[in-house]
């Protein structure tokens, strides 16, 4: 009784983290698409990082330069973000508008600070212009 009670509480915990993160799915660098739900999304001036939850509820941090980008459904409709390189760091770009000729990206909506000082760190998030 106590491992059935166990293995509803576990599968209870994934329900509710995927949940918390938008279905979608993930674009590899060979064009495959993995099914599962997109979570946080971390963008700063030197890193840029988003959490992929799978199927089975294991979530990984994946960074741009290991896949294509990846999708995700969220109130607004299909959000889709491609992996770009630019002025040295890789970054998850938002495809605002796609063209033949040109495309416009945009970087995500927040943008994380970190600072250490002697007596105090801190993590500042706020909104990107």
């Amino acid at each position: 009784m106590k491992r059935f009670l166990l293995i509803i509480f576990l599968s209870m915990g994934v329900l509710t983290q995927t949940e918390a993160a938008n279905k979608g799915y993930i674009v590899t660098k060979d064009g495959i698409h993995l099914m599962g739900a997109i979570g946080e999304i971390f963008y700063s001036e030197v890193v840029s990082t988003v959490i992929f939850i799978n199927d089975f509820g294991t979530p990984y941090r994946l960074y741009p330069q290991l896949i294509s980008g990846f999708v995700f459904k969220d109130e607004a409709g299909f959000t889709h973000y491609e992996s770009k390189y630019r002025d040295g760091i890789w970054y998850f770009m938002r495809v605002v508008e796609r063209g033949r000729i040109l495309s416009l990206y945009k970087t995500h909506e927040e943008k994380t600070e970190f600072a250490d000082g002697q007596l105090n760190s801190f993590r500042r998030t706020y909104k990107v212009n």
